[in-house]
């Protein structure tokens, strides 16, 4: 899982770093293809300090913990959760019941490999059109995503109109509106105006998606 996840982000052009405490594992994996890496134990706060760029963890945006088991997963959740209090945490859970203690220990998201393995099988089921369609455009090499890109005042949106704003034009739908007061605008209005600290959720193409977090979020 580990080494899929760092295949996502590195084709999308993401910063991040691999930890292992396997050296093995990184030489097969992250040396071969240039990621950024480091060998230890990420259960050890030290470690997980050392993993980011420059500054270490609290500069991190996100971390994933995929250990194999569930109790190194709480682990690293509640150390990362206490050396950053806003980053995104995303960890693996093996069993049902490890899902409650590791949102508890602090992560924003927990995944069951199985579960979710099923809920794509059900999509199978009801949707085979649409997965087609999806797997289709991966395989031309024109992955279509759906990301969440937030606002910021600098934007070059805000205050805009949806209507006026280029990102159709870019390829980009943007298929639902988030406020900061928690409003919600599912599907938007044309006529909508975008607001410093909304979350837009956008869908088309992984390049024109990832052009558009740039230009929303010109102070990353």
């Amino acid at each position: 899982m580990g080494e899929t996840i760092c295949h996502y982000l590195h084709e999308r052009k993401r910063q991040f770093v691999a930890v292992d405490i396997v050296e093995e594992h990184l030489i097969q994996s992250a040396q071969v293809h240039g990621w950024l890496y480091l060998h230890g134990d990420a259960t050890d706060d030290q470690v997980l300090i050392n993993a980011g760029i420059n500054a270490g963890i609290k500069q991190a945006r996100s971390l994933a913990s995929v250990q194999p088991t569930d109790a190194d997963n709480v682990y690293v959740a509640l150390s990362a959760r206490m050396l950053n209090s806003n980053m995104q945490i995303i960890a693996r859970a093996s069993e049902e019941k490890a899902v409650e203690k590791l949102e508890r220990a602090g992560a924003s998201r927990v995944v069951s490999p199985f579960s979710s393995g099923a809920e794509k099988m059900a999509r199978f089921m009801l949707n085979p059109s649409i997965e087609d369609f999806l797997e289709i455009a991966d395989a031309q090499g024109n992955e279509l995503e759906l990301a969440n890109v937030l606002i910021t005042e600098h934007s070059p949106y805000v205050g805009k109109q949806l209507m006026q704003t280029d990102l159709r034009d870019k390829g980009v739908m943007v298929i639902g509106i988030g406020r900061s007061n928690g409003e919600r605008l599912m599907p938007p209005p044309g006529n909508a105006v975008l607001r410093p600290g909304d979350s837009l959720f956008a869908f088309g193409s992984s390049g024109a998606v990832n052009e558009m977090i740039g230009e929303a979020d010109v102070e990353e």
